[in-house]
C-alpha cells in the first residue's frame, strides 16, 4: 500500500476510535444524571405521601375539636376585669343586661360560669368556675367556688375575661381532666404542627434539589460559564446535543476523509496500471553483439 494510503488510513481510524470513546462518555454521563433525577422524583413522592398524611391527621383533630365545641354554651365577654387580692373577688364589665342574675335574690341558687382569661396574644388560660354574687345593669361581681391560694389568686391575670355557663363537663370533679386534656391536645396539635412544619422544610428542600437538578438538565443562565464544561451554563441536555452534533459532524467528516483515501487509492491503481501499460509500449533494449555488427 502506498504510503499516502496508509497515513489516510491511520487517521481515518484514530476519529474511529475517538468517535467512539466521545460517545461512551456522553452515554455515561447522561445516565448518571437521570438516575439522580429519578431518585429525586421518588424523594419528593414519598415525602409528599408524608404531608398528606399529617394533614390528614390534621383534619381529623379540627373535626374532633368541632364536635368538641358543640357542648359549649355561647360566652359572655367581659373586655375588662378586675381581680381582688388577696379575696379573688372578680368584677366584670357584665351585667343584667347580658343576661346575669338570673335567679339571684328570687330564692335560686345564684348561677356559675366556667372563667377564662383571655392573654395578649389571644390565648386562652382556665381559671375555673365562679359563682355570680351580684349583677348589675352592666358590672357583675363573681367569687369562686374553689378554695384558691394567694399566689394562684396573684397569678390571675386582668383585662378580658371569657364566662362559660355550659362547658363539655359541668362537674367541677372532671373539669380538671378536661383541662389536663385540652393541655395535652394542644401540645400534641403543636407536634404535628412542628411535624408538618419539618415535612413543609424537607418539601422546600427537595424542591430547591430538584430545580438545581433541573438547571443542570435545562441550564442555568445565571451560572459562570466554565471552559470546557458548559453543562453547568447551558445545562447537560444542551450540552449532550452540542456533543453529539459534533460527533455527528466528525462522524461525516470522517465518512469524506474515508472517501476520500478510497478515491486516492483508486487512483493510485488506476496510475499504476497506466505506467505497466506505458512500459510495455517502451522499444525493446538491443542485444550489444548486434550493435557490434552493426558498426563491422
Amino acid at each position: 500500500m502506498h504510503v499516502l494510503g496508509k497515513v489516510m488510513l491511520g487517521i481515518a481510524f484514530c476519529l474511529g476510535v475517538a468517535a467512539v470513546l466521545l460517545t461512551s462518555k456522553l452515554i455515561n454521563v447522561r445516565n448518571s444524571w437521570m438516575s439522580q433525577v429519578k431518585q429525586a422524583e421518588q424523594s419528593i413522592s414519598g415525602l409528599e405521601e408524608q404531608v398528606a398524611k399529617q394533614e390528614r391527621a390534621v383534619r381529623d383533630l379540627e373535626t374532633k375539636f368541632a364536635r368538641f365545641q358543640l357542648n359549649w354554651s355561647d360566652p359572655h365577654i367581659s373586655p375588662a376585669t378586675n381581680v381582688e387580692q388577696p379575696t379573688g373577688l372578680v368584677t366584670a364589665q357584665l351585667g343584667q343586661d347580658q343576661g346575669f342574675g338570673v335567679g339571684t335574690g328570687r330564692g335560686g341558687p345564684n348561677p356559675t360560669y366556667e372563667a377564662f382569661a383571655v392573654g395578649a396574644d389571644g390565648s386562652s388560660e382556665y381559671i375555673g368556675k365562679f359563682e355570680l354574687v351580684v349583677a348589675n345593669a352592666s358590672v357583675s361581681r363573681f367569687r369562686p367556688t374553689f378554695t384558691a391560694l394567694p399566689e394562684e389568686i396573684q397569678s390571675w391575670p386582668q383585662g378580658e375575661w371569657r364566662f362559660w355557663q355550659t362547658t363539655p363537663y359541668a362537674p367541677p370533679a372532671r373539669v380538671d381532666k378536661l383541662r389536663d386534656r385540652i393541655a395535652e391536645r394542644a401540645d400534641d396539635n403543636r407536634a404535628l404542627q412542628e411535624q408538618v412544619a419539618q415535612a413543609e422544610v424537607e418539601v422546600a428542600q427537595a424542591n430547591d434539589h430538584l430545580d438545581y437538578l433541573e438547571k443542570r438538565l435545562t441550564g442555568n443562565p445565571g451560572a459562570q460559564r466554565i471552559e470546557r464544561t458548559p453543562e453547568f451554563a447551558d445545562g447537560l441536555i444542551a450540552t449532550i446535543f452540542a456533543e453529539e452534533e459534533a460527533r455527528d459532524s466528525a462522524a461525516e467528516q470522517l465518512a469524506g476523509l474515508r472517501l476520500s483515501v478510497h478515491n486516492a487509492y483508486n487512483q493510485l491503481l488506476a496510475i499504476i496500471e497506466e505506467n505497466r501499460d506505458l512500459t510495455t509500449q517502451l522499444p525493446q533494449p538491443v542485444e550489444a553483439s548486434r550493435i557490434a555488427e552493426r558498426i563491422n
